[in-house]
């Protein structure tokens, strides 16, 4: 397959609009295959049930704790919020059941292999080139098994690329509000899935010649970007410590 969508986007007669077009498509297409199994296939993993319930401790720290604190109240589990908090907003929306909570890691997945393909076309990757890319990481057994089974690693790559892609850009142009979107957007990532210091350090990797050849306005840009990180940083602490000290202080008074 990938060796004939390599000679269809190698023809002059297809234009760069229709490999974006055969890319939505394909990706979509095998999504609406996915939601088929996605309730049953596969079977409930420990992630995904850890997941769901450090969102509901999130909304109401005074409930019962079951995988997410321990008997002192003390976090059980990496403190990753992000991903765990979006849930919970998304399953009181629609309702918990194996396909909902796998939905929105589903959704999380087709985003990244879209946000994945305009990072490597705003590098000047080709067209072709980006299509095969990108579909080799929406086809990676690993992102599918992610996915399938309701973990957040999609949505962390989602957060990281968009973090990448617009630190790059904030290089380019020296624009600073992009460079602190991007180390906010780091922040998120870093707060969402252990995943995210890996991804995010290859995305670097990717970028090291644009920075060192890019040197426009780079220590503001450097600057810039690291007060967005810190300031997230210090966001989430002051808020997870307030809302935990107060939900726990609610559960003891019980």
């Amino acid at each position: 397959m990938f060796k004939l969508i390599h000679r269809l986007a190698d023809s002059d007669s297809i234009a760069k609009w229709n490999l974006h077009r055969l890319l939505v498509a394909l990706v979509l297409s095998t999504a609406a295959i996915h939601c088929i199994t996605l309730a049953r296939s596969p079977t409930v993993w420990q992630d995904e049930v850890q997941i769901v319930d450090y969102g509901r401790v999130l909304a109401d720290p005074s409930t019962d704790w079951s995988l997410t604190l321990d008997s002192e109240g003390r976090p059980a589990i990496l403190l990753t919020p992000c991903y765990a908090w979006l849930q919970d907003r998304w399953l009181s929306l629609v309702g918990t059941g194996p396909f909902q909570v796998r939905f929105l890691s589903l959704v999380s997945a087709i985003g990244l292999v879209f946000a994945f393909c305009a990072m490597l076309r705003s590098i000047g990757v080709s067209g072709p080139q980006t299509l095969l890319v990108s579909l080799a990481l929406w086809f990676d057994p690993l992102l599918v098994r992610s996915f399938a089974g309701g973990r957040a690693d999609a949505f962390t790559i989602l957060v990281s690329v968009l973090a990448i892609w617009s630190w790059h850009v904030s290089l380019r142009t020296g624009r600073w509000s992009l460079a602190i979107l991007a180390g906010g957007l780091a922040a998120a990532a870093m707060l969402s899935w252990p995943t995210a210091p890996v991804t995010l350090l290859l995305g670097i990797y990717i970028y090291v010649d644009a920075i060192f050849s890019e040197r426009r306005a780079k220590g503001a840009c450097v600057l810039a970007a690291s007060m967005g990180f810190f300031l997230a940083i210090g966001v989430y602490l002051l808020l997870f410590s307030l809302l935990l000290d107060r939900g726990l202080a609610r559960a003891r008074s019980h």
